[in-house]
């Protein structure tokens, strides 16, 4: 399978982050678990201490991976629209996406809209953006879920030669058009389009050389931003802190400061009793299951209770578990009713197939794998299974919950007959062993997506395909998917789809989980939420 430069994953190796107090007159060790914060940072302004449990890599906008890295760039590198929690899209700097044909869209641009150095965000970084992330050369998470472009080939690069993308057209610098290759559904683009891709400054960064772009110390430390605050400091491992951009298109802030604190799931609970931090990010920052009571009895926070949102899934490297036998082996072999209950304290549900339950194309009517380990080691005999080789086994850290369920999954394959070998590497360097398909297993959550399109992980090249997995059939029902507009046509694809998915799992589905959230009482605005949580992020206040 052949691959551009664009679709091999980079990781910067040295993380840039030093140890936080949380206040000024707490001298204590961050992570203890004692000293108390009271909504002031440092220098006595507001400030609000969010709890997450990985470090992002890195905050390039166009090469956000990593779900912490495409949270922490959002609020310095908006989008143009953003998706809440009762999956509507909300304007952020676009105004407006509309279209009489579903094939040419006119999008309009907030006009307020400024660069934190005062030059105005123009459709010219629109497509300065969408040029770049298009150009093979350029390290970036890529266009192929916008290869519906007119201009883009089928894995969303440019072709040869070329340098502007036909099918996106200025028309002034607060309006551009969007022509696609056929008629597609207007959802499809506004969270493609819309809610994924977070722009880049042209101005800043038009001479630097393409190739070199990701090593810029722009992409290092991004000083001229559009969200409501602006970076400070990436401190090594510990936190990240933003200031009040007082020149907000939407309004000033009524925070001065905003910190992530990069802590263990124990140590995040109990800061969020001492008030060492304000509240978690449900996504990034999960709260323990074991965890939960303890959180719903402190009196000085709320807890909150997200839909069954975010999958974990199983990547299976195909280029060493070749037979589907195997694969639907293993997920017979795994209890996940036991992981679900005593793990996820029954925060979560068993389901198979791309689509979480809270999805609308998710068919509650599919037949789910039961557990049946002795039907496993049917399969695995009619498969010819090596009983001597050992599963590498990769389980990213900073996820108490899915370390423990890891343990789990290992003994219950090991019931089977099976060897396995539990690896486990921080969030990047685990992504990065699967790009390179270097492991066996891979388990990591998947984030939800509104439209059913789910090309980055079944398509041919897909740049979450991490496992290899390439079917005819499935890219051309992908393919057909993308360019429907009826959406009862859509659902007719996509469960075809899901079909061949759930035959040949090249992914195997665990279980979808809630997200708990804890907000300090504190807080007067903000809250945990699985979407649209930053939304309204200037309005952020909290008592002194």
């Amino acid at each position: 399978m052949k691959k551009s430069k664009q679709k091999l994953f980079v990781f910067i190796s040295i993380i840039f982050l030093l140890l936080l107090s949380a206040c000024s007159q707490n001298t204590q060790d961050a992570t203890s678990g004692k000293g108390k914060s009271s909504g002031s940072s440092s220098n006595g302004g507001k400030a609000i201490y969010i709890g997450m449990t990985t470090p992002p890599s890195q905050l390039n906008p166009i090469n956000a991976k990593e779900l912490n890295t495409q949270i922490l760039s959002s609020i310095l590198f908006e989008s143009l629209f953003e998706l809440d929690n009762s999956m509507e899209f909300l304007p952020k700097l676009g105004e407006s996406m509309e279209t009489e044909d579903n094939q040419n869209f006119v999008i309009k641009l907030n006009p307020k809209v400024k660069w934190t150095d005062g030059e105005p965000f123009t459709t010219e970084d629109i497509a300065f953006t969408l040029q770049t992330m298009a150009n093979p050369k350029v390290v970036s998470v890529g266009l192929q879920s916008l290869s519906i472009i007119e201009g883009l080939s089928d894995n969303g690069t440019l072709p040869d030669g070329e340098t502007e993308i036909t099918g996106i057209e200025i028309i002034d610098p607060h309006t551009f058009n969007v022509h696609t290759k056929v008629p597609v559904d207007i959802n499809f683009l506004k969270e493609k389009l819309g809610v994924d891709i977070r722009f880049l400054p042209k101005h800043v960064l038009k001479d630097v050389d393409p190739e070199n772009l990701h090593q810029d110390p722009f992409m290092r430390n991004p000083n001229v931003t559009n969200g409501a605050f602006k970076l400070v400091k990436i401190a090594n491992d510990q936190y990240v802190e933003f200031a009040a951009n007082n020149d907000y298109y939407r309004g000033k802030p009524k925070l001065d400061k905003l910190f992530f604190k990069v802590l263990p799931s124990t140590n995040l609970v109990a800061q969020l009793q001492t008030g060492e931090i304000q509240m978690n990010s449900p996504s990034i920052g999960p709260i323990a299951t074991d965890d939960l009571e303890r959180v719903k009895n402190m009196s000085n926070v709320t807890l909150t209770t997200g839909e069954s949102l975010f999958a974990q899934q199983l990547f299976v490297n195909l280029e060493t578990i070749t037979d589907k036998r195997v694969r639907q082996a293993i997920v017979q072999a795994i209890d996940r009713k036991v992981i679900v209950e005593n793990v996820q304290h029954g925060m979560g549900e068993v389901t198979d197939g791309p689509y979480p339950p809270a999805h609308p194309y998710f068919n509650k009517d599919k037949e789910v794998y039961a557990y049946n380990p002795e039907k496993a080691k049917e399969l695995l005999k009619a498969a010819g299974w090596d009983f001597n080789k050992t599963i590498d086994f990769a389980v990213p850290t900073g996820n108490k919950a899915r370390e423990q369920a890891a343990t789990i999954i290992a003994e219950n394959l090991k019931e089977i007959g099976m060897k396995v070998e539990i690896n486990k590497y921080d969030l990047p360097t685990a992504l990065q062993k699967g790009a390179k398909h270097e492991f066996d297993l891979l388990f990591i959550g998947i984030p939800f997506t509104l439209d059913p399109d789910r090309s980055i992980y079944y398509q041919t090249g897909g740049p979450y395909n991490f496992s290899g997995y390439s079917n005819p059939q499935v890219d051309k029902l992908i393919n057909e998917g993308r360019m429907e507009v009826n959406p009862e046509k859509r659902h007719v694809i996509y469960e075809q789809m899901v079909d061949i998915l759930h035959d040949e799992l090249p992914n195997i589905t665990l279980y979808s989980l809630n997200s708990p959230g804890a907000v300090s009482n504190k807080v007067k605005v903000g809250e945990p939420k699985d979407y649209g949580m930053y939304y309204n992020i200037h309005e952020w206040d909290i008592e002194n």
